[in-house]
C-alpha cells in the first residue's frame, strides 16, 4: 500500500539535485569493503553471523548514516530528563550500580528493565525519527477516510506520544509507564511499525543501553542548563548543547575492573 518518500540519502544520490553524489559513493564502497574483509576474517564477527549471503551493502550504509544522530540525540534527551527528575536519575543509577561482572548482553536487560524503560520514555517525548513519510501506492480505506493513490502520507511519532487518548499525563517523564507494560503498544512508535520499521532497531537500543550502563556506572552528573527545547530538522535535536557537570566515582569504577565493558562487547 506504501512506499518510503523519505530517504537519508537520498539528496546524495541525486548526480543532478545535489553535486555530492561522489562522497556518497565512495561512503558505499568503504562499507562494501570492509564488508567484505569481514566475511574473510579468520574469527567470529557480526558480519559473518548476519551478513554472510547476498549483498547488504545499501542497508548497513543506511543503518551508518540514519543510526550515528539518532542514538546520540535519543540519549541527549534521556540524560536532559533524568538531571531534571532526581528519583529516576537514583533509580536508574543504583540500578546500573548494581550489576556485577562477567554478565552478556541478555542477561543485562533483564536484571536492568527500569534502564530500558527510562530509555523508552526518552523515545516517548522525544522520538529522533519525529516524523515519517509514506506514498500511497494504492487507493485504500481507513474507517471513512480514502486515501487516493499517489497521496503522501505524514505520521508523526513526536505528536502521537503526546496524545490524552493513549497516554496518562503525557507530557510528563514517567518511566515506570513502561516497566508496568501497561501502555498501548501500537501508539508507541519510535521505531515506525510493520514491515517498513527501522531496520536499526535493535542496533541503536543496544547502543544506547551500552552508553548508559558505561556513563552510569562510573559517573555521576547534573544539569549545567535546563533551558533547551526541541528543534525539529531533520532528526528532533535541541536548540543549544546540554552541558551537565560531571564527576567521576573512582571507587566504583576501579572496583568492577577495566574489563566490564569488554565483557558487556564480547558477550
Amino acid at each position: 500500500v506504501f512506499e518510503r518518500i523519505i530517504n537519508p540519502l537520498y539528496s546524495l544520490r541525486s548526480p543532478i539535485k545535489n553535486p555530492i553524489t561522489l562522497p556518497a559513493k565512495l561512503l558505499e564502497k568503504t562499507i562494501e569493503k570492509c564488508i567484505e574483509e569481514a566475511k574473510h576474517h579468520s574469527g567470529h564477527n557480526m558480519v559473518k553471523t548476519y551478513f554472510a549471503h547476498g549483498n547488504h551493502t545499501g542497508s548497513v550504509t543506511n543503518i551508518f548514516t540514519a543510526g550515528f544522530e539518532t542514538t546520540s540525540n535519543a540519549l541527549l534527551w534521556m540524560f536532559y530528563e533524568l538531571g531534571r527528575n532526581t528519583e529516576s536519575y537514583k533509580r536508574i543509577a543504583q540500578e546500573v550500580r548494581a550489576l556485577e561482572e562477567n554478565h552478556s548482553y541478555n542477561d543485562l536487560i533483564e536484571n536492568t528493565p527500569f534502564t530500558t524503560a527510562c530509555f523508552n520514555e526518552a523515545l516517548r517525548l522525544y522520538p529522533p525519527a519525529w516524523i515519517n513519510g509514506r506514498t500511497a501506492t494504492s487507493e485504500f480505506e481507513v474507517g471513512d477516510l480514502t486515501i487516493p493513490k499517489t497521496a503522501e502520507i505524514l505520521i508523526s511519532p513526536f505528536l502521537m506520544h503526546r496524545l490524552p487518548k493513549y497516554w496518562e499525563k503525557p507530557r510528563e517523564f514517567e518511566p515506570q509507564r513502561f516497566s508496568k507494560d501497561s501502555f498501548n503498544k501500537k501508539a508507541f512508535i519510535p521505531f515506525g511499525g510493520g514491515p517498513r520499521a527501522c531496520l536499526g532497531e535493535r542496533i541503536a537500543l543496544m547502543e544506547a543501553y551500552l552508553i548508559t550502563v558505561s556513563i552510569l556506572r562510573e559517573f555521576d552528573f547534573t544539569l549545567d542548563n535546563s533551558d533547551i527545547s526541541p528543534q525539529f530538522h531533520f532528526t528532533l535535536s535541541a536548540n543549544s548543547q546540554l552541558l551537565l557537570n560531571v564527576k567521576h566515582r573512582g571507587s566504583f569504577a576501579h572496583k568492577l575492573g577495566g574489563d566490564f565493558n569488554d565483557n558487556l562487547i564480547k558477550n
